[in-house]
């Protein structure tokens, strides 16, 4: 929600793992040139953030009563497609985190090719696995809306669980998956080790 909210303000976000250390948080925010935060109870709780940018509590800020149905009848989108969409940082691990600046126009040719490529359509539903930080959740947010399909989010407490992931395939019946392959690895062997599986 808050990654759709930013590109429809005609801003591009910056995802930012919520257990950096400080120090990396604040580079981050003043490298990418943020001017605003969108976070949620539980990091504020536990994150430090710099003073002179405003925060957005998603899950307890009261958004008041500006926006209405008719925004959306209304809304026209402010990009363009060499517009600056988002920003994805590097790990950093080689020295400081370097941002990789994606454009409306590369994302678009992604999705488009991977839908055509693969013939996803409004029938297919995707298990969101990757966190926004990681470049592989930009297809599952994006190349399933594009498509009219269905995003399938793991609970947050559980997102790191096979066993969920698994009641969440046989639940809604998902027919994409998109991850690092660790993650499909954890997901076989759970799956090897409980041979009463049924998707």
């Amino acid at each position: 929600v808050a990654v759709l909210g930013v590109l429809m303000s005609g801003a591009a976000y910056v995802p930012i793992d919520p257990n950096v250390p400080n120090e990396r948080l604040f580079y981050l925010l003043e490298n990418s040139q943020s001017v605003a935060i969108l976070t949620q109870s539980w990091v504020k709780e536990r994150q430090a953030f710099p003073d002179h940018l405003p925060q957005i509590c998603l899950d307890t800020d009261d958004p008041g009563n500006d926006f209405s149905n008719d925004v959306l009848d209304t809304w026209q989108p402010e990009q363009e497609l060499d517009d600056l969409a988002y920003v994805i940082y590097t790990s950093g691990t080689t020295g400081a985190p370097k941002g990789v600046m994606i454009t409306h126009r590369n994302v678009v040719n992604c999705v488009v090719h991977t839908n055509a490529r693969w013939s996803v359509s409004n029938c297919d539903l995707i298990l969101s696995l990757t966190a926004l930080h990681h470049d592989l959740s930009v297809y599952d947010i994006f190349g399933l809306l594009a498509a009219g399909g269905t995003i399938v989010l793991p609970n947050p407490d559980a997102h790191r669980d096979p066993a969920h992931w698994s009641e969440l395939l046989s639940q809604y019946q998902v027919t994409l998956w998109n991850s690092v392959p660790q993650m499909m690895q954890m997901w076989v062997e759970h799956a090897e080790a409980n041979p009463s599986l049924t998707l």
